[in-house]
């Protein structure tokens, strides 16, 4: 499990690495590639068990084939081939499993996944060591996403001999999808070692080393991605995620804020951002990036203003909440975001006047919330805090009735009314509210603090 991480954004880290963000080369165009062309045709000598023949008609057929894909007729060329190898259903005449390959092939590229797999699946059945067609099939699966039955052939065309970095590379990638990030690693060494040109390899093995928490390995490695592309912001997110990670949260934060002030970053980047500055008490560090994100593409959600506002509430950062929150309030109002939702941020209104000692304007906030939302667990609850405070026990003990019918707030209701009570000396209705708040949540503390009231109600009888 990940440790060290900040409990604000717990759970929160960028999704950025191999599984997102590879590409691979499932749609070039092998038919202008001469060396494949050339070999296709016929130059099989020296691999005659994995590779089947074809015939000299099949040679003729295929360079027309070939003519018409150069020239951007590849539906044309598919049609050609279905016809000959449907024109050409004896035993004598049945066309070589090469050229149903070649029409898995064409499909592939034609992005027809389900009839290119059964081409691949049709030629393997008639040349069960076919080592082109499972590796083939095995792209046109991990295309389609079922990562199970494309490892399972791709390890049989290794298992055959094809033995090249981008097979691993391949391989890799299946078994990341299929969280299986032991193997996964394993597999990316070996195509990193076999195919070091081809950096997509280098992110996979950089996300199996996140995944099997090498965090410092993971780091080494994306510093290298850096060195061979600067501008790509996964490296550096998927770095700080490192980071994050081990604990290290402000070598995280220079690595966004080299995004945030040389790109464009996204909604997620700004808001971590904005909770490793929160989290080692730095407000007005965090507002920054979190306001960025009013601007930055995509939508922040009401859930997260929400959050992001408690969050530097909780800390006491009261002057940073409310400029967050004023910019809130305007960018959920222009997007109709908030729609039905009014009450949620009227609440922290009143959180924050209860915070700043304004407790006659948080009464007048939750009044309004609840005229909103008479169920509003958290207003009700908020009221009764306000009341009880105030020393208005009926009016407090009115609204943590209503609150304890609400399933979100229920046991605080009833843990303050306990308390109301006991204000009152009212033991036996306090040790009813506790026992049935335990029975609801049960909590340690609070059943110490039960068995202190029983022992005070038990001396006063």
């Amino acid at each position: 499990m990940m440790k060290h991480l900040f409990t604000l954004f717990c759970g929160c880290l960028i999704g950025a690495g191999a599984v997102s963000g590879q590409s691979f080369p499932t749609s070039q165009n092998l038919w202008s590639n001469p060396d494949f062309v050339d070999r296709f045709l016929g130059s099989y000598g020296v691999r005659t068990e994995v590779e089947p023949k074809i015939s000299e008609a099949e040679a003729t057929l295929f360079q027309e084939l070939v003519q018409l894909i150069q020239t951007d007729q590849t539906p044309l060329a598919i049609t050609r081939l279905e016809a000959y190898i449907s024109a050409n259903t004896t035993e004598e005449a049945k066309p070589s499993p090469a050229l149903v390959f070649t029409l898995g092939n064409m499909l592939l590229q034609e992005n027809q996944l389900e009839r290119a797999i059964a081409a691949y699946r049709q030629a393997i059945k008639e040349f069960p060591n076919f080592l082109r067609a499972y590796k083939n099939l095995g792209l046109a699966l991990i295309q389609k996403g079922d990562f199970d039955a494309a490892t399972e052939v791709i390890v049989k065309s290794i298992e055959l001999g094809e033995a090249n970095g981008d097979t691993f590379g391949l391989l890799g990638y299946c078994y990341l999808n299929r969280g299986q990030y032991g193997p996964a690693l394993e597999a990316y060494r070996q195509a990193t070692l076999l195919n070091p040109a081809n950096k997509e390899w280098f992110v996979g093995k950089a996300e199996a080393l996140m995944r099997t928490e090498m965090y410092r390995e993971a780091i080494s490695l994306f510093e290298y991605l850096i060195e061979l592309d600067a501008s790509r912001d996964t490296y550096y997110t998927s770095m700080a995620n490192a980071y994050i990670s081990l604990g290290e949260p402000m070598e995280a934060a220079t690595l966004l804020e080299i995004i945030f002030r040389t790109s464009n970053p996204g909604i997620s980047v700004l808001n971590l951002l904005g909770d490793i500055y929160l989290n080692t008490l730095m407000p007005g560090l965090a507002v920054r990036p979190y306001l960025a994100a009013f601007e930055a593409e995509g939508t922040v959600s009401a859930a997260r203003v929400v959050r992001t506002t408690r969050a530097l509430m909780q800390r006491s950062f009261y002057t940073e909440a409310e400029t967050y929150l004023d910019r809130a309030e305007s960018y959920l109002e222009e997007r109709g975001l908030n729609e039905g939702g009014e009450s949620d941020l009227l609440n922290l209104r009143a959180e924050m006047a209860l915070g700043q000692g304004q407790s006659s304007e948080a009464a007048r906030i939750l009044e309004k919330v609840i005229d909103l939302e008479p169920m509003n667990g958290n207003a009700l609850l908020l009221l009764g805090n306000y009341y009880f405070r105030e020393g208005d026990y009926e009016e407090a003990d009115y609204y943590y009735d209503r609150a304890s019918t609400i399933e979100s707030v229920a046991v605080d209701a009833l843990i303050q009314s306990a308390r109301l009570n006991v204000q009152q000396k009212d033991y036996p209705t306090a040790i009813e509210r506790l026992q049935d708040a335990q029975a609801l949540d049960y909590q340690r503390n609070v059943q110490e603090y039960l068995e202190a009231v029983e022992s005070v109600y038990d001396r006063t009888r």
